[in-house]
């Protein structure tokens, strides 16, 4: 499912959240800031300890993410994990292994985990992030703002 930046922003005030999110677009500011709803608003401040997690790309694989989102709450009813720079997963969707962890994340994830994907690229439809995350989840495309709009 596609959705706005503000469509997204409502969703996180009213705790009507889906499982799996992927912010990808070549306008930093609006994944920034959702990212940061997500950190801030999502869980309360003595459930982020044990409960929110921020993993880099390049320091994980899809199989350890899909491993940390597979987890279930401590002493809460969600967790959130944000992954960002994921674009450097995106070369380790080349093993059919990590593809297929991941697909089966996406099309079956844990209802108590919110993940967050966050790329500050512009991903297009033959990327292999894209197909699973269009399929079971919201997808966000923050695209740069032409100069004549930015005072808007």
């Amino acid at each position: 499912m596609i959705k706005t930046t503000l469509e997204v922003r409502k969703d996180i005030k009213k705790k009507a959240l889906a499982p799996i999110y992927l912010l990808h677009g070549d306008e930093p500011f609006f994944i920034d800031e959702l990212v940061h709803a997500f950190e801030m608003e999502v869980l309360s401040e003595d459930q982020r300890s044990f409960n929110q997690f921020v993993l880099f790309g390049k320091d994980h694989t899809i199989g350890s993410v899909v491993s940390h989102a597979r987890r279930y709450p401590m002493m809460s009813d969600l967790q959130v994990i944000i992954v960002k720079e994921a674009v450097c997963l995106e070369a380790a969707l080349k093993s059919k292994e990590e593809m297929k962890a991941f697909e089966d994340y996406c099309a079956r994830p844990t209802p108590s985990t919110i993940l967050v994907f966050a790329l500050k690229t512009l991903l297009t439809d033959k990327s292999k992030l894209l197909a699973p995350f269009a399929a079971h989840g919201v997808v966000v495309a923050s695209k740069k703002i032409s100069d004549d709009k930015l005072g808007a």
